[in-house]
This record gives structure tokens, sequence and C-alpha cells, in this order.
């Protein structure tokens, strides 16, 4: 089998996986993802290992799912040449992460769309009361049935992102985690 992970902060992806190094076929990675094969056979024994040594190195603390924000802003501040300037800072990465915002008490402008092959994605069309702008969450459609309520207000935190097509550029937002 061959298995891929994302950790968290609190623990090192590459040294959990050193320590069930024979129980593995090959493993790789870094502190904040990896990559193993493992014969079928030995993944309970891997579970335990692994289990065993996240919660000998993991606080219920670590477990509480953090959303770090670099900015709250106010909708007029969302511009195409405020999202251009934030560009200037790429390449992006690991050690340098696009720029995450967070904007309060928003509206939506109508009805959540699911989109993608899959339908696992949600579009929705968000407003401050005077300027709506187009947010997309990947991932997100579990999220799809509460949206629809008509008088819900949101919190989003997102990546301010440049959708061009048919060369017209437009500001969207990538939601990266949102509050009702």
């Amino acid at each position: 089998a061959h298995g891929s992970g994302r950790g968290i902060q609190g623990i090192n992806l590459a040294d959990s996986l050193n320590v069930c190094d024979e129980l593995l076929i090959k493993h790789g990675g870094h502190k904040a993802a990896a990559g193993l094969t493992i014969k079928t056979v030995n993944i309970p024994k891997f579970a335990k290992q692994f289990n065993e040594y996240a919660c000998d190195h993991l606080s219920d603390e670590d477990l509480v799912p953090k959303v770090n924000l670099d900015f709250e802003v106010r909708m007029p501040h969302l511009t195409l040449e405020t999202v251009d300037q934030l560009h200037l800072l790429e390449p992006f990465g690991a050690d340098n992460p696009p720029a995450r915002l967070s904007i309060r008490n928003l509206a939506l402008r109508r009805s959540p769309d699911l989109i993608g092959k899959e339908k696992n994605h949600i579009k929705l069309f968000v407003t401050d009361g005077r300027q709506t702008v187009e947010a997309i969450g990947w991932g997100m459609s579990e999220h799809f049935i509460v949206l629809k309520n008509k008088n819900i207000r949101l919190n989003l935190a997102f990546e301010p992102e440049i959708n061009e097509w048919n060369d017209i550029r437009r500001l969207q937002l990538k939601i990266t985690d949102l509050h009702i």
C-alpha cells in the first residue's frame, strides 16, 4: 500500500515515520508532509505505533484546529491592484505562504452553487452590502446545505486571487475556512 500525509503544527511527520521504519518498505518527506510504502499486513501495527508516537508528541491544544491569519480586511480593500501587490511576494511555498486574510459579517448575494465534476466544491457570491465578490471553497461541499439558508452571515478566511478567463480579470476569494 502507498500513503501520504500532511502534518499539523506540534508534530514532525518525517520523524513519526522514522519511528515506524521497521514496518515500512520506504518512506520520506519532511516536517509538514511525507509519503510511505508499506506491506498491507503491517498496516495495523503501523497504525498502533504511529498513533502512540502522535499521542506522546501532541497535546490536546495541538489538536484544536487553528486558522493563521495575516490581516483582517474590509471589502473596499479587496481590489485587483491589492492582489497584484500581494503577488509580488511570490514564490509561495512552505516557508513563504500566500497572504491569508479574513473578512467578517458578509451576506450571500445569491444561493451557493456546487461545482466541479464531483460537485465537491462550493461557489459563493458574498457581499458587504456595497461590493460583491466571488468566493470558491475547494473541497468544502459539506457546507452547502447550511449555506442555502437565506439570512446567514459569514466570516471568511481566504487567500485573494485573480481569476482570469476570456481576457477578463476578476477578484476571487479562495476560501480556507468559514464561520457561519
